[in-house]
């Protein structure tokens, strides 16, 4: 029954039934720097994304946020407040209590609500998400989700630091730029929506990343990766706003993506859409 729902909300959006002046409605989420956000909202401004910003959510209480927010006259929401805390399982890996899931859930669910949102997109959020429908929200991630990139601890300089270990240890030739739904498991290799391959053998010029070398710490993954971010990022949400990718949020479902919608935007080569790269080379997984 929801995925007829589903199916006809999308060919009401896809033959601009519900009307030419409807936008989906979302909240963005961010924990880090703030030209993540300022990006997806010049282009929100410039029109080049259809969508209605409704809120900027932020974890951290800095002042420049309310200006930011004011300027670009978007609503500004918080979660300062800390989460509950977790039960340690084993190897750093936790977990949430029902009773601690709730408190957490309601803080989401209550902007979700108050804001009417169509999708959350997050970016550098380091806090879990719980009880909204896995296809309404989006992550980016710094590197790759597969093997031992994508577990909680695996965010901000760790990816990278690990990425370029197992590079100079020559057990993988490249690091990615992964966007992919927010299920209950942390950077879940499953619900990926993009990955696009960083090289890190050759020169690189991109965005406002322009080295002409190989890659020779892991600061410079980080430079190469952000300039990747800022490239792509943009581009996948106005594809997932438009309805060129979506998701049923069965996990037992793929990610749909409309390859045509895809080729009217520039991507990297070997760009692999609900897949996995393979990061011992160029060749992409047959599959996610």
């Amino acid at each position: 029954m929801f995925y007829n729902i589903l199916k006809l909300y999308k060919f009401l959006l896809q033959t601009n039934l519900l009307g030419p002046e409807w936008t989906p409605k979302v909240a963005l989420f961010w924990s880090g720097w703030w030209s993540w956000i300022k990006k997806l909202l010049d282009k929100v401004k410039s029109w080049e994304l259809k969508m209605r910003v409704e809120a900027l959510v932020s974890s951290r209480p800095w002042i420049w946020v309310e200006t930011h927010a004011t300027n670009f006259e978007v609503q500004l929401a918080t979660i300062y407040e800390k989460f509950p805390p977790r039960k340690v399982l084993w190897f750093d890996r936790w977990e949430y209590s029902p009773e601690s899931l709730k408190i957490i859930a309601w803080y989401y669910q209550k902007i979700f609500k108050q804001y009417w949102l169509d999708y959350i997109f997050l970016s550098w959020w380091l806090r879990y998400v719980c009880w909204i429908p896995f296809n309404k929200v989006i992550n980016i991630h710094p590197g790759p989700t597969q093997e031992w990139y994508w577990w909680e601890k695996m965010h901000w300089e760790a990816v990278h630091k690990k990425v370029w270990q197992d590079y100079v240890d020559w057990k993988i030739n490249q690091t990615c730029v992964t966007m992919h739904y927010a299920t209950d498991i942390f950077d879940d290799p499953n619900a990926t929506i993009v990955q696009v391959p960083v090289d890190l053998s050759w020169p690189f010029d991109l965005w406002s990343c322009h080295q002409e070398h190989w890659c020779r710490n892991a600061k410079e993954v980080w430079e190469r990766v952000n300039a990747v971010e800022h490239f792509i990022q943009w581009k996948i949400t106005q594809l997932i706003v438009s309805w060129a990718i979506s998701w049923t949020w069965d996990k037992k479902d793929k990610v749909e993506v409309n390859m045509e919608q895809v080729k009217k935007y520039e991507f990297p080569e070997w760009t692999v859409f609900a897949a996995n790269l393979s990061l011992q080379d160029w060749i992409p997984y047959k599959g996610s």
